[in-house]
């Protein structure tokens, strides 16, 4: 089935978190740094008018995928405005840094994952501006997430490109038999 993405109507708050929660639980159990908002969090943000979403439909009407993107920063949770403030001062004071907190699509609808992210690319290139995604080091290795994203973008702008801006590691320090022999 084809998605219809960017859907301006949002579904009721209770059939996308169904759908977010779906999507995220997984990667929450792979990842150190906590990748599902709590209930809470998420209403916050679906009612945030400082931060976009993008939907993805089924052609029967059934809510496919999601996406979030904001420009204003300081309306995302744990991402610091000023590092982008020092590092990219122009596009900052531009409003051109797009910070994209999630993009999921239900298994095998690697299309709605497609269409959501062709839409918050017209937006983005609309004002000249650039995207920044966090990943989990599962979706880089395993996943290939950026790499795959990276794909999709060129065939959009055959200009783009890639860097890592930023990397946080989660470091163990081991005593003896801690929770057992390593893996």
């Amino acid at each position: 089935m084809t998605a219809v993405a960017h859907s301006t109507v949002a579904p009721p708050i209770e059939q996308a978190w169904a759908l977010y929660e779906e999507v995220f639980a997984e990667i929450n159990g792979l990842a150190a740094q906590r990748h599902l908002m709590t209930h809470d969090e998420f209403q916050a943000v679906y009612q945030d008018d400082e931060i976009r979403k993008f939907y993805a439909h089924d052609r029967a009407g059934r809510l496919i995928g999601m996406a979030t993107l904001t420009n204003n920063l300081a309306a995302w949770p744990l991402i610091s405005p000023p590092y982008f403030a020092r590092r990219w001062p122009h596009s900052y004071n531009r409003q051109a840094i797009w910070y994209c907190g999630f993009v999921g699509a239900r298994p095998h609808q690697l299309h709605a994952f497609r269409d959501l992210v062709t839409d918050m690319y017209h937006l983005i290139r609309s004002n000249n501006g650039m995207a920044v995604m966090d990943f989990c080091t599962y979706n880089m290795i395993t996943r290939r997430l950026p790499d795959a994203t990276l794909a999709l973008l060129s065939r959009l702008d055959p200009t783009t490109r890639m860097e890592v801006a930023d990397q946080q590691s989660f470091i163990f320090y081991r005593f003896g038999t801690v929770d057992g022999p390593r893996p």
